[in-house]
């Protein structure tokens, strides 16, 4: 009895197996037709604005309708997130914003910007070094002894 009951169930399963096979073959040779109603249409228009009113991340519903582009929407992914997730570092854009601030950092930092006395050139050389004798002179001047008077 358990022989032809197996019996009976791999005959069904090849049955089923054939007919899931010619299902596939006419779906193949049938096209669908792509006709959308005005329904669907606006069904799916609505879904899509409802998504963007929402925060992007995973599994928050934070509403985003009130905050402005500036603040909600990613310079990097273009999706719009709440406040606690507009950091692009929170929401996953972090490599793409650290690469964006050392390119800007590169580009407004000049090399040697940082020196506070700049290379006098040649003109300013030799008045500086004519002001270096002059106060070598002086220092020389102010440490000699004073010669006292004889009464």
């Amino acid at each position: 009895m358990a022989e032809q009951r197996k019996k009976d169930i791999e005959k069904s399963n090849a049955d089923i197996k054939v007919a899931k096979q010619a299902a596939k073959k006419e779906k193949a040779a049938k096209k669908p037709a792509a006709t959308t109603d005005d329904d669907d249409l606006d069904a799916l228009l609505s879904e899509f604005t409802k998504e963007e009113g929402i925060c992007s991340f995973a599994n928050c519903k934070e509403k985003t309708n009130t905050l402005m582009d500036t603040l909600s929407k990613c310079k990097f992914c273009s999706s719009r997130f709440c406040l606690k997730h507009a950091q692009a570092e929170v929401h996953g854009c972090g490599d793409q914003a650290q690469r964006m601030e050392q390119k800007k950092w590169k580009e407004a930092g000049s090399r040697g910007s940082g020196l506070v006395n700049r290379s006098a050139g040649k003109d300013g050389r030799g008045a500086l070094a004519n002001k270096l004798q002059e106060k070598v002179k002086e220092q020389e001047a102010s440490r000699t002894a004073k010669k006292k008077e004889k009464k």
